[in-house]
């Protein structure tokens, strides 16, 4: 597990870590180009913020995966403000991680002006807690704007019926272009499954919906 750590920041009365803030454009032209991949690593002075901050200057980036991050859920607040200064971005995975609702409501914005975005995977992001019908709320706008959207992955975030009722009628509906959902392990019964089921049966590819003990491949 990697560290980006700088202890000698140059800018220590602003709070912004300049120094931290090379060390990721550094890292991610050296080791990761086209795809920053930050998982399991350890962010010791760079914030969420000074994160997206650095991935605006790299237009060649279009992938950015952080998963398993061991960081408290603030952190992901600060990411929300500053990716959307990414707007090219392709791919996004943020699975495994304690995100939970408020730091969704924080990216959910982020999220809505990547209109290039063909891959956004939030598999696991509710910690111990339920992403249900609020966290559809919150990131159901967000997805109805993302029309180039292919495959999405919401699996084991407690949507449960309601929440995916939400987002079924809506983003998902209305997204054409997705051929690849997962939302597997959700707490959601037979009759929301077989609704999702049928509404996407001619036009998506692979489609996720089973529950922990179920030995089906939908």
């Amino acid at each position: 597990m990697p560290d980006l750590d700088d202890s000698d920041s140059d800018s220590e009365s602003s709070g912004v870590d300049l120094a931290g803030l090379r060390v990721v454009s550094a890292w991610i032209r050296h080791y990761s180009w086209p795809v920053a991949d930050f998982s399991s690593f350890r962010f010791q002075n760079i914030s969420g913020a000074q994160l997206g901050a650095a991935l605006s200057t790299l237009t060649s980036v279009t992938a950015l995966r952080i998963c398993n991050l061991p960081v408290e859920r603030e952190w992901w607040v600060s990411l929300g403000s500053t990716l959307a200064l990414s707007p090219w971005l392709k791919e996004i995975r943020f699975n495994f991680n304690d995100i939970g609702n408020e730091g969704l409501a924080s990216l959910a914005p982020s999220f809505a002006v990547m209109t290039s975005l063909e891959i956004l995977h939030l598999r696991a992001i509710s910690g111990h807690s339920m992403f249900g019908e609020p966290g559809a709320r919150i990131l159901a706008p967000a997805l109805m704007r993302l029309t180039t959207l292919k495959e999405l992955n919401l699996a084991m975030n407690g949507v449960g019926n309601e929440g995916l009722a939400m987002l079924r009628d809506g983003p998902i509906r209305a997204l054409t272009s997705l051929t690849k959902l997962s939302v597997g392990r959700n707490m959601i019964d037979d009759e929301g499954k077989e609704a999702i089921r049928e509404m996407l049966k001619d036009r998506c590819e692979e489609l996720d919906i089973n529950s922990s003990d179920d030995s089906e491949n939908s």
